[in-house]
């Protein structure tokens, strides 16, 4: 069976492979590589154990200084038997000959690869370059992108017209149209610094944090139910959706954002909304089969955070090494198993988190709520039953197999109330009072086979649960968030041969990828926690966050990212189309303090934001995408916005 492998893998290298001038890598040898499925690895007489990140591995196929034998060769020529790429458009002559040329003159191929790639190095603040139009810029963006624009010998496009400007940045900051008082306002409003007036006051408005807290949530892979067959509604998760949207209304730092979410519950005096912001790691798939094994669905969870991870905050593609080491960039599987090991030394926990007005309505209410239900409780006798219930309960988790009734009342505790065994396991004094209450829920919900063959018993129950019941739907309880907590009770974590939670391999510490700066930055790795991990992450040397964070901004309002590849800006991602605008935007987004409404309206005031999007027919042939931005990018409305 034949798989294919997108041959940027050989991108890796970058502009390292070829030191005989006679074929040039960069130029030559590259795109050849760069063709899709030039290779498989699915051959595997003839390529076994091909690793193009690797040198040694590559050089025995390839073969150097000895082009008439070479395994690739022979591939893409079909002498083989098989011809790569399997499907879509063989190598050209010209193409085979380049690669056959470059083979002979020895296929130089330096050691160190690991960081020769454009998003490993450290980000720069060039300077913005001198143009020919020198009026048409408003500033240094238009200065980078005009500059780009006349080396292609193209023009700019004229500004849009009042109306279409004023239409397309509020659906930019909003998500909404103008109506017609704002658009009678704005075209009525003559000052040089009209629009100007109008973007500070769309960036004031509270739908800004609505519309632009959608394409966080979608990273943060946020959703009100669990997902999995039974896809049960999660009723608190709007807490987190909320914390979001206020955030960006109050334009709270990129780098307190990222931190918070990744480690709110860490930081000195953490407060309540500090944790909710944790609950960006709550929007894991939750399978509540009762089947399923708990330790693997918690692996599951754990590969899913580590993944998101290094997505949202560092747009690469880090689950790729959960199997084995990154097919492409330099993420070895220990990176992975290290950065998960921040996470396993974490748990889920739900915690009281009350709005505004709450508090009030609660302390007054509570006193009688308490008195009732200890009543209630007392009355039907359930502490002496529910204790007898905990007593089976642990029997059957401890000795499983010996009463299958109690082994199905053991599985559906596990997978039908979150952490139930291990509050079930704590002592009665050192649970939590909502812990507490969520086992006497599901007591009185299941009692069990004991209780189940005693129908006067079991019908009393009945009757203190809805007794209960009752007195909660009139309680004024407090909003709730779902959150995380820093635990210890995990133990190690390990490598997961092949993937395989079930085949554990070393035991690591908690650690960042090593082929990026700062990976040593705590020499007790046993000690860092995820705290480290998100000041790792904001650091000055580390190459990526930055500019990940602009290039969605980018896309947001060009419809197209500098980087188009948003979420990989690893080698099988592609090039930014302007390195030298993505790092000033990068470098100026830190030092302005990372405020993400500044950013939105240095881009917005731009003269290239502000173009007019009419389709040019001088660019139908140099640029159909839009990617040098001659005119500004005519975007579809995505269904949130349209609803």
């Amino acid at each position: 069976m034949w798989f294919r492998i997108p041959l940027s893998a050989f991108t890796f290298a970058l502009p390292l492979l070829c030191a005989d001038a006679k074929v040039d890598f960069l130029r030559e040898v590259q795109p050849v590589f760069q063709q899709k499925c030039l290779l498989c690895h699915g051959a595997k007489q003839q390529l076994a154990g091909l690793r193009l990140d690797d040198r040694d591995s590559a050089r025995r196929v390839i073969q150097p200084g000895q082009a008439a034998g070479s395994k690739l060769i022979a591939m893409v020529t079909g002498a083989s038997g098989k011809v790569m790429p399997p499907m879509g458009a063989k190598l050209t002559d010209a193409q085979i000959d380049t690669l056959t040329r470059w083979i002979n003159q020895g296929a130089i191929w330096p050691a160190n690869t690991a960081t020769k790639h454009w998003a490993w190095e450290p980000v720069q603040h060039p300077t913005a370059p001198l143009v020919k139009r020198a009026a048409w810029p408003a500033g240094e963006i238009d200065r980078f992108v005009l500059n780009r624009l006349e080396k292609e010998g193209i023009v700019p496009s004229e500004d849009a017209d009042k109306t279409t400007l004023l239409r397309r940045v509020s659906l930019d900051i909003t998500g909404l149209p103008p109506n017609a008082q704002e658009t009678a306002d704005f075209l009525a409003d003559q000052r040089p610094d009209a629009y100007l007036r109008q973007v500070d006051r769309l960036l004031s408005s509270p739908r800004y944090g609505e519309k632009w807290s959608r394409s966080w949530l979608d990273l943060a892979h946020y959703a009100d139910s669990d997902g999995f067959e039974k896809d049960l509604i999660r009723p608190w998760s709007w807490r987190y959706r909320d914390w979001v949207i206020d955030a960006y209304n109050r334009d709270l730092p990129y780098d307190r954002f990222v931190t918070l979410q990744i480690a709110g519950d860490l930081v000195p005096g953490a407060g309540v909304e500090d944790r909710v912001a944790t609950g960006f790691y709550r929007n894991t798939m939750t399978n509540r089969e009762a089947g399923v094994d708990r330790t693997e669905a918690r692996f599951d969870q754990l590969l899913d955070r580590v993944g998101t991870t290094g997505t949202a905050f560092l747009g690469i593609t880090v689950r790729c090494s959960q199997c084995h080491d990154h097919k492409y960039d330099p993420i070895k599987q220990r990176d992975f198993y290290q950065m998960l090991a921040y996470f396993n030394a974490a748990d889920e926990t739900d915690i009281d988190a009350p709005l505004p007005g709450e508090m009030g309505s609660y302390l007054r209410a509570r006193p009688e709520y308490e008195t009732k239900r200890a009543e209630s409780l007392a009355q039907y006798g359930v502490a002496a039953l529910q204790q007898q219930w905990e007593t089976d309960m642990l029997e059957a988790m401890d000795r499983p197999g010996r009463q299958l009734d109690w082994d199905f009342q053991a599985t559906e505790l596990r997978a039908g109330t979150d952490h139930g065994e291990r509050i079930l396991r704590s002592p009665a004094g050192d649970r939590t009072i909502a812990d507490a209450r969520r086992l006497t829920g599901r007591f009185l919900r299941t009692p069990g086979p004991r209780i189940g063959r005693d129908k006067d018993l079991s019908a009393k129950l009945k009757e203190a649960k809805e007794k209960l019941d009752e007195l909660d739907k009139n309680f004024p309880a407090l909003s709730q968030a779902y959150v995380m907590e820093a635990r210890t009770d995990y133990g190690a974590a390990h490598i997961a041969l092949r993937g395989d939670w079930k085949n554990p391999g070393d035991t690591v510490q908690p650690g960042v990828p090593a082929f990026l700066p700062g990976s040593d930055m705590k020499s007790d790795k046993a000690a860092s926690t995820r705290l480290d991990l998100a000041r790792w992450i904001m650091a000055p040397e580390n190459p990526l966050t930055a500019r990940v964070a602009v290039n969605r901004v980018w896309q947001e309002l060009f419809g197209r990212g500098i980087v188009s590849t948003s979420d990989d800006f690893g080698t099988q991602g592609d090039k930014p189309s302007h390195p030298e605008l993505l790092d000033w935007l990068a470098t100026d987004f830190r030092q302005a303090g990372f405020s993400t409404k500044a950013l939105i309206r240095q881009i917005v005031a731009s003269r290239t934001y502000r173009q007019a999007s009419t389709t040019r027919p001088d660019l139908a042939q140099k640029d159909p995408e839009n990617v040098l931005l001659a005119r500004q990018s005519r975007v579809r409305l995505p269904a949130e916005l349209i609803r």
